[in-house]
């Protein structure tokens, strides 16, 4: 599996830049994972419609992947996801930081 991350200081959302990845690189396939990483984003939205603004000292990031699960199952991909990095943070020694899974 290939591993491709994309990074821009300001969007106007990181799932917008994935949508136009999807759509404008040809070179996407089942084999890479690639990752929309912002330092800020103006128009972030989340699930049920939520949006908000993402200004500096957060991590803004999103994944396209396509995993080979069954679709009933995809939505449990961000909770393993948000747990792992979690973990790995602590793991780094920032147990005592200020860490939120939204």
């Amino acid at each position: 599996m290939k591993f491709r991350v994309y990074y821009e200081d300001v969007v106007s959302s990181t799932m917008n830049v994935v949508r136009d990845v999807l759509h404008h690189d040809d070179q996407i396939d089942q084999d890479i994972v690639f990752a929309v990483q912002a330092g800020q984003q103006h128009q972030g939205r989340g699930r049920l419609g939520n949006q908000w603004v993402s200004e500096d000292g957060n991590l803004y990031l999103s994944f396209a992947f396509r995993p080979d699960i069954a679709l009933r199952n995809y939505g449990q991909i961000s909770f393993v996801v948000a747990l792992a990095l979690y973990e790995t943070l602590c793991a780094l020694g920032m147990v005592n930081q200020d860490i939120e899974i939204k």
